[in-house]
Parts: structure tokens; sequence; C-alpha cells
């Protein structure tokens, strides 16, 4: 395969031409992680000529040790996509990594297929497979409520009987949402604050177009006890980091900002509602009660022989 490097004005005219791309393809969040991490990761978007239809990546490399690189989709992200109007094109993923190993001269390539990629191979050497819950947004927001399973439907009305509210906040809030997000971590996960994702760099994604940060308030003092940013594109609308407050968790502040969150992606004329990753059974179940279904996608990875001599070479200099 050819490759051909292209800059960041011409990759916002490739996804011109695939609007089922997410929010982390856009060259403008590349932007704003290359920033974020001045020296140490580097953006790359490609066109592989392969045959009549071209494929195009995105991928973040990460300069390590000895000047040794590692190429991966996006990072923090979960999938960003291959795009291609060849619908075979996914079945080419491993001439794709290793097109991408070559012309970024890598010692690990790992690419991430979105759930919306067709003819993903699934026992390919070197794969594995993850899951996400999407939502259809189709159909007016009244119709997709009705679809809610009874408890949430409840759940939703004690809420707003409790004077809870939800609504969209502003870049000042953000603070708020990164010292829930703090809270969290050390109180339910027993991780410090140092593995939270910076204010700055939320700051820095609530500057591009589609980065929406949702709000729960208790109407009476304005407490935030709940919040969300979720991430849009005219295909997808992604729930990426959530924090809430546990002392209000009873009056089930989660149930409303998801029906915010849902009736937002309907007005904006969203496709899809994905609701992301899920650490647990129950996390799966909650997400399924709004009507979303589990999606599996795939990454890949490929690694050249000498990485392999090269890590052999290494672990005996270190006997020695």
């Amino acid at each position: 395969m050819k490759v051909e490097e292209l800059s960041s004005a011409e990759w916002a005219r490739v996804l011109v031409d695939f609007p089922e791309h997410g929010f982390f393809c856009r060259p403008e969040w590349y932007a704003a992680f290359e920033a974020q991490h001045p020296g140490r990761y580097r953006k790359h978007f490609l066109r592989l000529s392969a045959g009549r239809d071209d494929i195009f990546v995105s991928c973040m490399v990460e300069r390590g040790k000895y000047g040794l690189q590692t190429v991966s989709s996006s990072p923090m992200s979960g999938a960003t996509g291959i795009f291609s109007r060849d619908p075979g094109a996914a079945t080419k993923i491993g001439e794709v990594l290793r097109a991408v190993q070559r012309k970024l001269w890598a010692m690990n390539v790992s690419l991430t297929l979105s759930p919306y990629t067709a003819a993903q191979p699934s026992t390919r050497p070197g794969s594995d497979e993850h899951n996400t819950h999407l939502l259809a947004l189709e159909g007016d927001y009244e119709a997709i409520h009705r679809a809610f399973q009874h408890k949430v439907r409840k759940n939703i009305a004690m809420a707003e009987r409790s004077g809870l509210v939800a609504s969209l906040g502003e870049k000042a809030d953000l603070r708020i949402f990164h010292e829930l997000m703090t809270k969290l971590y050390a109180e339910r996960f027993q991780r410090s604050a140092g593995d939270v994702l910076p204010l700055a760099m939320y700051q820095r994604i609530f500057e591009i177009e589609g980065a929406d940060l949702i709000l729960v308030r208790k109407q009476d003092t304005g407490q935030v006890v709940c919040a969300t940013v979720a991430l849009a594109t005219a295909h997808e609308y992604f729930q990426w980091h959530s924090a809430m407050n546990y002392e209000f968790a009873g009056l089930r502040p989660n149930d409303l900002w998801e029906s915010f969150v849902i009736r937002r992606g309907v007005e904006k004329k969203i496709r899809y509602l994905n609701f992301g990753a899920s650490p647990t059974e129950g996390v799966e179940k909650f997400k399924e009660s709004f009507g979303a279904k589990k999606s599996a996608y795939h990454r890949y990875a490929f690694s050249p022989r000498w990485v392999g001599w090269l890590q052999r070479l290494r672990a005996a200099t270190a006997r020695a």
C-alpha cells in the first residue's frame, strides 16, 4: 500500500465525506491532545492507496525511550475508525497495520475500529474485542421515553419531584465537574487526583464544536450533584466522562441526566447515543434499561519482528 500524509485541513475535508465519523476522529481533538502533551505525542492523518478505494486512518504517535515510537488510534477515546468506500476495508486491517508501521517506523501499532465499521475480523491474531452500548435516536423523544423500562421512568419522575433539574453547563462549570471527578476517583476508586485528566484538557476540549457539559443540580440550592461531558458529531453523541456525588444517589440523578442526554441528542438530530464501555454488569443493565444495545468492536495490534529481537537483546543485556 502507498501511504500519503494529509494535513489537518485535508483530513477535515475527508471527514465531510464520511459523516459516520466520531468526535475522536476530528483534527481539533488531536490538536488538543497534542497541545496537552507537547513533545510526547504527534498526530498523523494518512491516506492509504489500495486498489479502487482509498483507506483513511487517523492516529497518534507516542515517542518512547531510545526514540522508539508507538502508534495508536486516538488516546483515551476508545474507538476512532478506518474510513473507506470499500465495504470490505476492515478485512484488510493486517495490510493497513503493516503499511502504517512502515510509514511511521513504529515498534507497535494498534488501531481500534468504531462499532459502526462493518465486517470486522474477530479471529485475526493480535485482535481483541471490546463492547459499548448504542441507542438509536430515531423518532421523537416521547417515543424513545416510552420504551424506557418502567423503573427508569419512575426514577426520572422521582428525581424531578426531589427538586433535581438537568441543564447544559458553561465552560466555567468545568471546574465543578473536575472537582466531582477528583472526589469520585478518590472515594469510589481509591485513585489519586493525578489519575484524573487535567482541568486544562477538559477546557481545551470544550472549545471544540460539539462538546457539551450536562449538569444535574438541586433546584433549591444550585448544588451540582452529577455531571457528564458528552461529545457530538452528526452521527454520534458520545458520553465520555461522568461523575456523581454519591451522597445524592438515592435521588436518581443519573436517570435524569441520561434522559436529558437522550433528549438533547434527539433535538440535535444525532443518529446514535454511544454510552461507552461498561466496567460492570450492573452498569450494562443500567444502560440497557434505556433501550441501549450492546455492540462489539475490535482493536488490532501489530509489531514487526525486529521488536521481538530488540526485546530479547535488552533482556540478555540486563542479565549480563
